[in-house]
């Protein structure tokens, strides 16, 4: 049976040449985010909220992204990933 020539990593959910996987390659995050309640991006959504889904469902909305926080790092979703490592291949 052949090698692939690529992977799909099962932690930083991207695909990768084989060849190339060497320790700090990958980044990611080891935990999931959550709402960060302090941001300034909820001050007026709270404000307004009556009859509006919850906070949680714009996580993936860039205009929220202000508004959460990885609970593994405190770090930002748009800020890189605090495990560093190899790839990873999905099972």
């Amino acid at each position: 049976m052949m090698r692939k020539a690529f992977e799909y990593c099962r932690n930083c959910h991207e695909y990768y040449d084989v060849d190339l996987n060497a320790l700090g390659v990958c980044r990611y995050h080891s935990d999931n985010p959550e709402l960060d309640d302090d941001s300034e991006v909820w001050a007026e959504f709270f404000d307004k909220s009556c009859g509006m889904p919850p906070p949680d469902s714009f996580m993936e909305d860039p205009d929220f992204e202000e508004g959460y926080r990885m609970s593994c790092c405190d770090r930002r979703l748009n800020e890189p990933g605090c495990v560093v490592s190899r790839h990873k291949p999905s099972l």
